[in-house]
């Protein structure tokens, strides 16, 4: 089964889970750590905001189902991800 929820649903969903946040350095509030909620995954997402207008979002998480997140043609994320499995083929054939 896939869940699908739509970029405006999540944007709000996430905004609801604001509670969680966590400081990984507590003299840095630009950097926060979210907990994924166990219905739907195990992991984190940690979000660091670098400057106006640029950050690092990691999404260190396994979920327990497929979900899609449908965005808006107006959206002007760049996302650039990778699979730890992917990067470990890359090493051993480096090897």
């Amino acid at each position: 089964m896939t869940i699908t929820i739509s970029e405006q649903d999540w944007e709000a969903w996430e905004e609801e889970r604001s509670h969680l946040i966590e400081y990984p350095d507590p003299d840095d509030r630009r950097d926060v750590l979210i907990p994924e909620p166990a219905w739907l995954a195990q992991g984190y997402t940690r979000e660091i905001d670098l400057r106006d207008g640029l950050s690092v979002r990691i999404d260190d998480y396994q979920m327990r189902d497929r979900c899609e997140i449908a965005y808006s043609s107006a959206s002007a994320t760049l996302a650039v991800s990778a699979e730890q499995r992917a990067l470990q083929q890359l090493d051993e054939q480096r090897s």
